[in-house]
């Protein structure tokens, strides 16, 4: 007798809350490596780079561990140096912060984009600048990615420009120091001779694309529009529900789904007041959600009812 599997899904949750400006701190201790951090600490060269609206952006590429949960990026850091600042107290600098995966021939595409990353802090020589996600990202094992960083708006030579450390040496097997265009998408000039002085924080996710679901990326495309990248089992239908403080019971059923690109987007929405979405072959799909009203703090996806 064949019996037929029963599927357990673990509860997925993406916060959506993050529409405040992200933080950029500074500390002159360098950052603790632990759980599935990566990181290169150690500044063994003279070189810098600068992170500042008329230059390209810096990044640093990696490559995530074999672990088949996947892993949570948290937070990116990189070692300063100098400035140029005749008075280092910046009254408010905006960052955007991109996360992007690369393929084989040096292609990227965004993961996760986030804007108004907001330094308001001075620092000196040897601190650490720490851009923190206001939403940890899931990476997929075994792949590389990249995260940089875009200068928007605020501030000027001044009130100090960030002169990042970098080593004119390969320090890190699976990544290297790249500068990419303002932009997306954007060509990225990539030195596999080079490493920025850097820790990046990732912990393994923990089962949580175990259960064959995840919600790989929330970015918001409007005023109170997000686009939800969804990686589930294939054909398969799920539904989202939303509440203001992680209090499911069962929580407010999210409907009038979309698409940004119909017929180009994985996936497919039907359902009752478009409450369904259908991951393709693959067990992908990319649509949008309109998150107007609370409770809207927190989404769970799991399975259509």
């Amino acid at each position: 007798m064949t019996m037929k599997p029963k599927l357990f899904l673990a509860v997925l949750f993406a916060s959506a809350c993050g529409s405040h400006a992200g933080e950029v701190t500074f500390s002159e201790t360098a950052p603790t490596v632990n759980g599935a951090d990566i990181a290169n600490l150690i500044w063994t060269d003279t070189v810098t780079e600068k992170v500042y609206s008329d230059a390209s952006n810096p990044g640093q590429s990696f490559t995530t561990g074999p672990d088949q949960s996947g892993y949570l990026l948290k937070s990116f850091a990189i070692q300063i140096n100098s400035t140029s600042s005749i008075d280092p107290a910046p009254v408010g600098r905006n960052y955007t912060v991109r996360v992007v995966s690369i393929d084989g021939n040096g292609a990227t595409t965004t993961v996760v984009m986030e804007p108004d990353h907001l330094q308001t802090g001075a620092w000196s020589a040897g601190d650490w600048m720490t851009w923190t996600l206001d939403t940890p990202v899931t990476l997929n094992p075994d792949t590389v990615y990249g995260i940089d960083i875009e200068h928007t708006t605020g501030g000027n030579w001044r009130n100090g420009i960030p002169y990042l450390r970098y080593n004119r040496t390969d320090d890190l097997a699976g990544g290297a120091y790249y500068r990419k265009a303002d932009g997306d998408p954007a060509e990225m000039n990539a030195d596999e001779g080079r490493d920025f002085v850097f820790h990046i924080d990732l912990d393994p996710a923990s089962g949580m694309t175990a259960s064959g679901l995840s919600i790989t990326s929330l970015t918001k495309v409007g005023d109170t529009e997000w686009e939800v990248v969804l990686a589930g089992l294939a054909e398969t239908s799920y539904e989202l529900r939303s509440d203001f403080a992680l209090d499911f019971a069962p929580g407010d059923l999210i409907e009038n789904l979309s698409q940004g690109n119909p017929g180009i987007d994985a996936g497919t929405i039907g359902g009752s007041n478009n409450s369904v979405i259908t991951t393709d072959e693959s067990g992908n799909a990319t649509f949008r959600v309109t998150l107007s009203d609370s409770p809207s703090c927190f989404l769970r996806a799991q399975l259509a009812q």
